[in-house]
């Protein structure tokens, strides 16, 4: 029986395809794992109620809805503005006409071109329902043509689209409309996705993205985004995560791989960095019922009294009170003082008063902040009732009956531009899409007609109407494990951007 031979050739040759398929196999194996495990865990601040770009402004919008919807630039890429859909602009020498020239073949999640005339008629809408809210936000409040526009789908003289271009023509000159347009609420939505007549969002969870991920699932307990993988590859970070998945579940933030937060928030696993900017956020309790006659919060004098007993119960618990609205930071900006008040404590007829109980985003420190409510309110006869409600409350409490009022006052978080604050503060108080802060003497509003705004002259008046009673500032932004790598990310500008955030 003869023997088998093998030559030192043909071994070589056995030897290496078989080192190769070894290579080869490991290869695959290690990208289906990557591809399993390429995933985030995202826990953000609140449950999201609309991907409507025209509710935006409500934090837990921003850190849903960010990466979902994309606008023509983006203030998100670390160093620099980064054209998205647009790639590249200019402006007139007066700031009055903004030319914004679009990226070719950019597509919707559904496989449509996003086209010149898509991105005009997304942009009008947006136009025309600032224009039906009355809301004076500073910037498409002053486009050319506004007060002539009586449907979503007219044309508009301020928005023009040209053969691979969108122009937008202002009344006067709005030299930071990049800050502006790279705002989410300026993002671009398609015409399948609301009403081209009045403009109303049609799609509660079912639409369609113009950003780098989709929506896949939208359930009570959780969202999950899907990676695009057309969307402008050669753009955002290299290795962006393939699916991202969003929960609302304060209990499972140790668990997750991001999670929206603030500075000021303790962690017990300390495996988390915290990313974020300057202590530009500003956390307040605002008393919503400060117009309605049956409230206790009616009285100004009233208010003084519970926000002074506030103070001094906070700070008993030794909780950090920094008694100025706008963040010390700011040129100009002051602390105040309730020494010179000459309000005594009133008397008060024993009711109920429902409270509203902040998100999860600064979850131990309103915790803390609920016991010392409670207390002053108890202490002047009034049955607390803490009640977690929709972001939109201050639309909601407009009731005439105070029976009907979801909550009377609860804490709330915002945050300002500390370098230019101006629009900032204008949008506060005049646009109908923010957190619209009262003025009840209108001498505020009087104050931002001026140029330059006294800053702390606002803040003075803000203090002596007690509706907004500060608490104190932080920086916001996101905690971040280290798997994940936020090199690409302006991380002084929270909330967060999956496109250019990726895995080590």
């Amino acid at each position: 029986m003869g023997k088998i031979q093998i030559s030192r050739v043909g071994g070589f040759a056995i030897f290496w395809s078989v080192l190769l398929g070894f290579f080869v196999f490991t290869k695959l194996l290690l990208e289906k794992n990557m591809a399993l495990n390429n995933s985030l865990i995202f826990t953000v601040s609140d449950k999201p109620n609309s991907a409507d770009p025209l509710d935006y402004d409500w934090q837990t919008h921003h850190e849903v809805f960010r990466s979902v919807f994309s606008s023509l630039i983006s203030q998100y890429k670390a160093g620099e503005y980064q054209g998205i859909l647009a790639e590249s602009w200019q402006a007139s020498d007066n700031y009055k006409i903004w030319k914004f020239n679009l990226r070719q073949g950019v597509k919707f999640s559904n496989g449509d071109v996003i086209s010149p005339d898509l991105v005009r008629r997304s942009l009008v809408r947006m136009a025309y329902l600032i224009k039906s809210r009355e809301s004076d936000e500073g910037f498409f409040s002053e486009l050319v043509g506004l007060e002539n526009l009586d449907k979503a789908n007219d044309n508009l003289s301020g928005i023009k689209a040209d053969e691979g271009s969108i122009e937008l023509k202002f009344k006067k000159s709005i030299p930071n409309a990049l800050e502006n347009i790279a705002f989410g609420q300026y993002s671009i939505v398609h015409t399948k996705d609301y009403d081209e007549i009045t403009g109303q969002w049609t799609s509660k969870k079912d639409f369609i993205s113009s950003g780098p991920y989709r929506v896949t699932l939208w359930n009570e307990d959780s969202l999950t985004l899907q990676l695009r993988e057309d969307f402008l590859p050669m753009l955002g970070h290299p290795n962006k995560f393939s699916s991202v998945q969003i929960n609302w579940d304060r209990e499972r933030r140790n668990e997750s791989d991001i999670y929206a937060g603030d500075n000021f928030t303790p962690f017990v696993d300390n495996s988390f960095r915290f990313y974020g900017g300057p202590k530009s956020g500003i956390f307040y309790f605002h008393c919503f019922a400060w117009n309605h006659p049956e409230s206790i919060l009616n009285d100004a004098g009233r208010r003084r009294d519970l926000r002074r007993a506030f103070y001094e119960a906070a700070e008993k618990q030794k909780i950090e009170i920094v008694k100025s609205f706008f963040p010390l930071a700011i040129n100009g900006i002051k602390e105040l003082s309730d020494r010179g008040d000459k309000d005594r404590r009133l008397s008060y007829i024993k009711g109920k008063i429902n409270l509203h109980r902040f998100g999860s985003m600064f979850v131990d420190f309103s915790d803390r902040l609920a016991e010392v409510m409670a207390k002053i309110f108890l202490d002047r006869n009034q049955e607390v009732s803490f009640v977690k409600v929709n972001l939109k409350i201050v639309e909601e409490i407009k009731n005439i009956d105070l029976k009907n009022y979801v909550v009377e006052g609860g804490p709330l978080g915002t945050a300002i531009l500390i370098a230019s604050p101006d629009d900032d503060i204008r949008f506060m108080f005049k646009s109908k899409e923010g957190i619209r802060l009262p003025d009840a003497t209108g001498e505020i509003l009087d104050e931002l007609k001026k140029s330059p705004i006294d800053y702390q002259k606002v803040n003075e008046l803000i203090w002596e109407q007690a509706i907004i009673w500060p608490i104190n500032h932080y920086s916001s932004g996101v905690w971040v494990k280290d798997n994940v790598d936020l090199s690409m990310l302006n991380t002084a500008k929270p909330p967060i951007d999956f496109f250019w955030v990726g895995a080590k």
